[in-house]
């Protein structure tokens, strides 16, 4: 009572969207408190959520095979949102294989009956294995980053991670299953430049192309433009997306810059005197698109 009291707490205090817990691992002796504590948590993230204005999720991270994961009984599994598959630290040459993650996926949806929805698949952003270093990403591959980066079966010298081919063939897996996405272990351990394995989830999960063809739906009037600019932004995918805009003249200087808000935008061009061709950009993260604006 007092841990689902201090979880509670929190959860209202900092305005939290959810609580995950990890238990690595519960004994199949502890099915009974453990479904007993799910549910707990699930009643009260409830009341919270009603006092909060929204719905908080209930999360769960597990073993990837059976090993660590019968006390989690049917029961149990209801009471929860997302399902976190740990399928890392196997012990193996390489501790995080494609393999080992479609095991883990298919143990879950056909020995346990979950619903891929609620399957969220984990990769590890460190090196480990029965003959390899443990390492963090960011430093082992810091020698070479494009060749870590790009490396086919991600095992190089005494190394076994997870490079970007793997991580696309992990998602094109968890994709075929229908599962809802993936999470990362840790984030501290990736790289923050071209070569970070975020990155690749980003843009191959939330699908790069996807964003490109939904900023080309925005919608910007009047053009000729006015003294005022709408930008009617029509994607509700694009609603939880942060939008930068920036309007250059002819020669690339920036004349005004901000933020969208997730529907519509008022823009102030009264400071744009000068008549002429002007360009908007729109970008989230690594995408953008530009339109041509006329000023008479």
């Amino acid at each position: 009572e007092k841990f689902v009291e201090k979880i509670l707490n929190i959860v209202e205090t900092y305005n939290l969207d959810g609580f995950n817990m990890d238990w690595e691992y519960p004994d199949p002796s502890d099915s009974y408190p453990l479904e007993e504590l799910l549910y707990e948590l699930r009643s009260g993230l409830d009341k919270v959520g009603r006092t909060l204005g929204k719905d908080i999720e209930l999360t769960i991270a597990v073993s990837a095979n059976s090993v660590f994961s019968s006390a989690y009984t049917s029961d149990a599994l209801t009471d929860v949102d997302f399902i976190y598959v740990m399928a890392f630290d196997n012990q193996a040459a390489n501790h995080s294989s494609l393999s080992f993650a479609e095991s883990g996926l298919d143990y879950w949806m056909n020995s346990r009956n979950v619903e891929p929805s609620k399957l969220i698949l984990g990769v590890p952003a460190y090196s480990r294995g029965t003959n390899a270093w443990w390492g963090a990403y960011k430093d082992f591959s810091n020698s070479d980053p494009e060749l870590y980066f790009n490396d086919e079966d991600g095992m190089i010298g005494n190394h076994a991670y997870n490079s970007k081919p793997i991580l696309k063939q992990k998602i094109d897996a968890l994709n075929q299953r229908g599962c809802a996405g993936v999470f990362m272990w840790e984030l501290w351990d990736d790289r923050i430049d071209e070569y970070s394995l975020l990155r690749v989830l980003y843009f191959n999960v939330v699908g790069f192309e996807e964003i490109k063809s939904e900023l080309e739906k925005i919608e910007i009037l009047p053009n000729p433009m006015s003294e005022s600019l709408t930008v009617n932004i029509k994607s509700t995918f694009l609603n939880k997306k942060t939008l930068i805009y920036s309007i250059t003249d002819i020669t690339g200087k920036v004349s005004l810059a901000g933020n969208l808000n997730p529907i519509s935008t008022q823009i102030d061009a009264s400071n744009l005197k000068a008549a002429g061709l002007y360009f908007i950009t729109i970008s989230e993260g690594g995408n953008k698109v530009t339109y041509k604006l006329i000023k008479k």
